[in-house]
């Protein structure tokens, strides 16, 4: 009978450096005996590119488009050795998987997430939506993944495991990412259920938060319950919370409420995808 294997993804950018998040990558593959699928797509943008800077006077169509495939391979490739070169010896097996590609790079990491039991990967550089081309779209991405994600932010080399947060609301989300956080939650040193509430009203909400605790009890881990009353957002409580009792995991539901309402209106998904305080790790 095979030994039992988990796997993880990690989705590297083609545009930038990526040490950190290879190197917690390691980390937790050594930890959790887990195999690594580096991914990398670069999604051609050429048309836009032209519109954009006028240079449609200066090359063909085609000329633009073989130098952007060129260019796109080339830092592909740079990449692929970048990522052997920090996990060789960190995970078995270490495969690679990529593609420059005019269709969408976020559904090509989508497809692709088939293979892996957890999504490695960075919110955007320039924390915001409006950069669409030559990278993965973490938000898109949570919505059509159909694996948990876990986003790393940009300074972060260790994932620190001491303490985890997870943020309960009694909804299909929450329960998603508790589940898909168990691996992570046994190597936990102290574990926090926490509900936000606003003041005034009823506390046996914490009624949801102990059946959790006593669930993750039957899986070995020692969970402790918390309401946090606040009368700001929960995306404020959770922030405030996060600081208070030096989180360096959370674990959330992704999209609760509808996703236009979250993108219109702000909450706690947008700022976890665009300004994540910590690592963490979503599923919707």
């Amino acid at each position: 009978m095979p030994r039992e294997c988990p796997t993880l993804m990690v989705s590297l950018g083609c545009n930038e450096h990526d040490s950190g998040l290879l190197a917690v990558t390691g980390d937790l593959a050594q930890q959790l005996s887990a195999a690594v699928i580096g991914a990398a797509a670069y999604e051609l943008a050429t048309d836009v590119a032209v519109t954009l800077t006028g240079m449609s006077a200066l090359s063909s169509p085609q000329e633009l488009l073989d130098s952007e495939t060129h260019q796109a391979e080339a830092r592909i490739a740079a990449a692929k050795r970048h990522f052997y070169e920090v996990l060789t010896g960190k995970a078995d097996p270490l495969l690679w998987r990529s593609a420059v590609t005019p269709a969408s790079a976020t559904e090509w990491l989508a497809r692709n997430a088939r293979a892996a039991d957890l999504i490695i990967t960075h919110p955007f550089a320039d924390g915001s939506y409006a950069s669409m081309f030559r990278r993965v779209n973490p938000g898109d991405l949570v919505m059509t993944l159909g694996r948990p994600e876990l986003l790393l932010p940009r300074e972060l080399n260790t994932l620190d495991l001491h303490t985890v947060l997870i943020a309960w609301r009694d909804t299909r989300e929450s329960r998603l990412a508790v589940a898909a956080a168990l691996p992570l939650l046994k190597l936990a040193n102290h574990v926090i259920v926490t509900e936000i509430i606003q003041p005034g009203l009823d506390l046996t909400t914490q009624d949801g938060t102990n059946d959790v605790c006593l669930w993750l009890q039957r899986h070995g881990i020692k969970a402790e319950s918390h309401i946090e009353i606040t009368d700001g957002s929960d995306a404020r409580g959770i922030s405030t919370l996060i600081d208070r009792i030096g989180c360096g995991l959370l674990v959330a539901g992704a999209y609760g409420h509808s996703r236009m309402r979250e993108w219109t209106l702000g909450g706690v998904t947008h700022d976890l995808l665009l300004r994540p305080r910590c690592a963490t790790l979503i599923a919707h």
